[in-house]
This record gives structure tokens, C-alpha cells and sequence, in this order.
């Protein structure tokens, strides 16, 4: 036997179960737009590294050229972005143009008018390596900049 309290009770709930099918259902429009996209969706530089030749004979003197471009947020060159190259081979590494200077564990240098850098590696003399040529935005403050380093790999056999 079903009380009228019990019956008030059904009937709250149905209201609420229905109150809550309205609102949702009143969420959904299908002639929603999305909102513009606003800013970069990257990193604030985009830095994009070959090296021609990519495979070396471990013979102490064949070289590979390693070229470096750096664009900016909006996708344009970055000229006079400093940056810090190094390598884990066993050979010399050297800037192709000028450098800022040299450092202990690799060299900085920076970008040139057209937002590119290049280096120079000559292939050391222990064959069957990889050698990591790594590259990362380089500054004289200590603030993080947010840049992840880019590297390119030279097979030297």
C-alpha cells in the first residue's frame, strides 16, 4: 500500500530526474562554434637540425656539415638566436661561420640573417659509433627559456 508520502517522494524524484534530462539536453546546441585558436600551439622556437653527410668514415679527416634553423612562434627565421652545440664523439666539432665562443663542453654560436647555423664535424677515428650532435637555445642569464634541446645523429664507421 503506497503512502501519499512515498507518493510524494516518486513524483520528486521523476521532477528532479526530469529537471536533470532538461538541463543537459538544453546544454547541447548543435550550431555551437568553436572559439578562434589564440597563440602558438609550440614551443616558443622551433629548432630543426640535418647533417649531410649523415654517415662518416672513422678516418680522422671526412667531415659532415650540421645545419641548424631556428624559427620564431609566428613560423619566420630567427637571426641572432644564440645557441649552445656539443657532441659525444671522438672527434672535432668547429663553427662554420663565426662563434660566439667556445665553451667548455661544446661551442654557442649564432643564427645568421636568414635564422640558420651551421657546424662543422670531423669524424674522430673509433669506428661503429653513433655520434649525438645536440643543440639548445643558449643565454647568459640563468633563466629558463622553456626550449627542449634538438639533436641529429652521425653514423661513423
Amino acid at each position: 500500500m503506497e503512502t501519499s508520502s512515498s507518493r510524494r517522494a516518486t513524483r520528486r524524484g521523476k521532477a528532479a530526474l526530469f529537471l536533470t534530462a532538461l538541463l543537459t539536453l538544453g546544454g547541447c546546441q548543435e550550431d555551437a562554434e568553436a572559439p578562434p585558436l589564440a597563440g602558438p600551439s609550440g614551443l616558443g622556437f622551433a629548432i630543426e637540425m640535418e647533417a649531410n653527410p649523415a654517415f662518416l668514415n672513422a678516418d680522422g679527416a671526412s667531415t659532415s656539415t650540421i645545419t641548424i634553423a631556428v624559427s620564431g612562434p609566428d613560423g619566420k627565421p630567427v637571426a641572432g638566436k644564440p645557441l649552445f652545440v656539443q657532441h659525444d664523439g671522438d672527434g672535432l666539432m668547429y663553427p662554420a661561420g663565426a662563434a660566439l665562443g667556445a665553451l667548455q663542453t661544446g661551442i654557442s654560436l649564432a643564427t645568421d640573417g636568414s635564422g640558420v647555423a651551421r657546424v662543422v664535424y670531423r669524424a674522430g677515428l673509433i669506428a661503429d659509433r653513433l655520434i649525438t650532435i645536440r643543440c639548445e637555445p643558449y643565454s647568459t642569464d640563468a633563466g629558463f627559456t622553456g626550449e627542449l634541446p634538438r639533436s641529429v645523429f652521425i653514423h661513423q664507421r
